[in-house]
Order: C-alpha cells, then structure tokens, then sequence
C-alpha cells in the first residue's frame, strides 16, 4: 500500500537582516572603555609617567646665601660642604676655579617612579664670592633619557634645598 501523505520539507527560514550597530552601540562599545582608560591615565598615571622635556620652572633652581667670611675661607669651607656631601667629589667635578670661586658638578639625583629607583643627571654650578650662588639644573634620566616625571620634583627639589642648606650652614650664612 502507498503512502499516500506527502512530505513537506521544511524550507530554512530567512534570516533576519541584521541590525546596524548605530552610533549609541559604536559610543557603548568602543568610546566608554576609551574613555574611561583615558581619565585613569590622567588622573592617576600620568603624573608618575616620564616626560620627554621638562618645563623651567621644574628643571632649573636657585639659591642664594649670604655670609661674611673672606672669599678664599668661604671657597674652602664651600669645598669642603661638597665633598661631605658627594662622597665621588672628584668623580662628579667637572670645574674647580678658585680664582673666580667657581665649581660645577654633574652628579646624579635619585629618584622612585612607579616602585622603580632611578637616576638622573644634574648640573650644580657654585659661584663663592660675598654672596654664594647655587645653580642646579636638572637633566634627563641616565639610562633611557625620559626626564624625571612631576610626582618625583617635589622629592629632587628637597634634595636640592639639603645641598643649599648644607652649603649655608657650612659658612654660617642664610640661605635665600
């Protein structure tokens, strides 16, 4: 006997046309997280970041000190401030002049950048005369070149300041 039903087979439905991703989707997907990493850098990172430059004001200090010791003891006195506190004086010297009561040093500051110690190269110039001037200008960091990042000035300028104290202190002048 015959089977007298037929089959029907069953056509695929169409798909549905897919929907386009409007620009509501495009700012969900894509700019939110974009964002939102931007203002985490700006906000947290980018202040321990390195910097390639460094503005003036952040790379360059000066301090004066008033003293009324005779310019030859002063110059001594200077000299010997710097030797107590750059144990490789003459490593770090670039200049000793006692005629014009010049020194210039190049050493190094050290300063933490994200848990990391670093190291960067500053130039002090030393001018003993009836006022003492001090001069730092602050350079680039050794190893790869990026400058200091501003979270780690306050720190490089209070080592700077101890260096003008300590010079201060060693001709029993004030510091300005």
């Amino acid at each position: 006997m015959k089977n007298n039903t037929t089959e029907t087979k069953q056509q695929p439905k169409a798909a549905a046309p897919k929907a386009r991703r409007g620009p509501a989707s495009y700012v969900r997907t894509v700019m939110k997280p974009l964002i939102s990493l931007t203002a985490a850098l700006l906000f947290t990172g980018c202040a321990s970041l390195p910097r390639s430059g460094l503005p003036p004001a952040e790379a360059r200090y000066h301090w004066t000190v008033r003293h009324s010791q005779p310019a030859s003891a002063a110059f001594a006195k200077v000299e010997l401030a710097l030797a107590q506190t750059y144990n490789n004086l003459p490593q770090v010297m670039v200049l000793r002049q006692a005629e014009s009561g010049t020194f210039i040093l190049h050493p190094l500051v050290s300063y933490s950048v994200l848990g990391y110690v670093k190291h960067a190269r500053y130039s002090l110039k030393v001018v003993v005369g009836e006022t003492i001037t001090m001069e730092f200008e602050l350079g680039a960091e050794v190893q790869y070149g990026a400058c200091p990042p501003s979270s780690a000035m306050p720190g490089i300028k209070t080592d700077f300041m101890e260096i003008a104290t300590r010079v201060a202190q060693a001709v029993g002048g004030t510091l300005e």
